[in-house]
């Protein structure tokens, strides 16, 4: 497993020089991708779950070098089970809440922020939510969140229908109890938590600052606001593009950049460190699309292995590790 980068290392990747490449970290069984930088304002990337953070995976880690650039030391890393972390007994909702106070911990012991920024995608939103309630965080961006687990449930239900079809056109065959969407299993007892899951009966404010994008923003809004929040609102165009396919997965820049901006603003940087250049919008690099799969890329040494274990599943179903 990568040797955990310990808090001394990290600081010299921040030096004046500028943003560096990534760095490769574990913690607590948590796989995941630090992102350099020199401000004083980290940001915690807490993607969407199963097949569509599969399709997000490479426009996610566009955004975490856009906040890396604009000066936010940046975490993105895989769900217990998942990516390239550790598996566990039982799949259950809290271990990824709890998975998410954890990468906030670290991100704060590694490299010294004193303001924590979260950023959610669809269903990671929703865990970043649940997770602020209890780890403090100064502010949360939401892009469209799942307010419903059964909501959730009814929708992932219907495009496991169009995903992961056999050669001649029909369904795998349907096991009781379980869902799989495009080869990521979810377990009865994962179900169980989803169906009871409601944004609305959060009971705390999860951050000061919100900035909420989505095709309908008003009944959260309105709830968070009514716990205190400061809650700006607005749509996400670009959402289907990102989560809905892994081959054609785009970045959406404009979106990003929004995010960036929120993330950003008024961030105080480290001494002696040189401010970054003003954000721009997240870009693909010209003539590429995005692809699926881990910053391990598939013609890396021992990449079949990687990828041999992402085919298979390693999503929310339980196996030894």
């Amino acid at each position: 497993m990568t040797p955990e980068i310990t808090a001394p290392e990290f600081r010299d990747a921040t030096a004046p020089s500028g943003p560096r490449a990534p760095q490769p970290v574990t913690f607590d069984g948590l796989f995941g991708w630090l992102h350099p930088a020199a401000g004083r304002r980290g940001v915690v990337l807490c993607g969407a779950y199963g097949f569509e953070q599969m399709a997000a995976h490479r426009p996610w880690r566009v955004l975490a070098d856009s906040l890396a650039s604009a000066g936010c030391p940046t975490l993105r890393f895989d769900y217990p089970g998942e990516g390239n972390s550790a598996d566990q007994d039982e799949a259950r909702v809290a271990s990824c809440v709890a998975a998410i106070r954890q990468a906030i911990r670290f991100l704060r012991r590694t490299t010294g922020v004193t303001e924590v920024a979260l950023v959610g995608l669809r269903f990671g939103a929703t865990l970043a939510a649940l997770a602020a309630e209890t780890e403090s965080v100064e502010r949360l961006v939401l892009l469209a969140p799942v307010t419903t687990g059964r909501s959730y449930l009814r929708e992932m239900r219907l495009r496991a229908q169009t995903i992961g079809r056999l050669p001649d056109g029909s369904n795998p065959p349907l096991e009781a109890d379980t869902l799989t969407i495009g080869g990521f299993r979810m377990e009865a007892a994962f179900l169980a938590d989803l169906a009871d899951l409601n944004l609305a009966r959060i009971d705390h404010p999860p951050a000061p600052r919100v900035l909420l994008l989505a095709s309908e923003t008003k009944a959260l809004a309105t709830r968070l606001g009514a716990l205190g929040c400061d809650v700006v609102t607005g749509p996400f165009p670009g959402l289907a593009h990102l989560v809905g396919d892994p081959i054609f997965a785009a970045v959406p820049a404009a979106d990003f950049a929004r995010v960036t901006g929120f993330a950003t603003d008024g961030m105080a940087m480290a001494a002696g460190a040189a401010p970054p250049p003003p954000p721009r919008a997240s870009r693909a690099p010209p003539g590429t699309r995005s692809r699926s799969g881990s910053d391990r890329a598939c013609s890396a040494s021992g990449a079949g292995r990687a990828c041999a274990r992402r085919v298979r599943r390693r999503s929310c179903s339980s196996r030894p590790a």
